[in-house]
């Protein structure tokens, strides 16, 4: 009973710590790009001439000195944000779709199991701690 429990208790602490990893992934490779794009770029709503005086005068000579929504240019703003960002939408998916099951079926291999401790037999410390591509691969 008491081992059912903590292998329980085990899962539910994983599950918490996948959790919080991908929410910190999905926060720091797109929702915060987004966010500062979309409020301090030129073609969004410019809150960047919030930050500077100078800046925010000469624009006002100009008559181009609108932030927020004023100055939101709806083109412009939602190509900038596709332009700056595709591509690390288009990896992140490309990674977790051909990326992970590979190496998961690669790993399911005898030879290739038995290949990976040849090789952490072989390193002193075993797997360094650090190292992505060596943890995919780890058994």
């Amino acid at each position: 009973m008491l081992r059912s429990l903590v292998g329980s208790e085990m899962c539910i602490r994983d599950r918490i710590q996948v959790l919080v990893m991908l929410l910190f992934e999905l926060t720091t490779v797109v929702l915060a790009p987004l966010f500062s794009t979309f409020v301090l770029d030129e073609a969004c709503l410019r809150y960047y001439l919030s930050f500077d005086d100078s800046i925010r005068e000469l624009f006002e000579v100009w008559d181009l000195a609108e932030q927020g929504f004023e100055a939101y240019r709806p083109g412009f703003c939602s190509r900038r944000l596709l332009s700056e960002f595709s591509y690390v939408w288009i990896m992140l998916a490309l990674m977790s779709t051909f990326l992970e099951p590979t190496v998961s079926l690669v790993m399911s291999l005898p030879s290739a199991r038995a290949m990976v401790t040849k090789i952490q037999s072989m390193m002193p410390g075993g797997l360094p701690k650090d190292d992505y591509a060596l943890s995919l691969i780890h058994i």
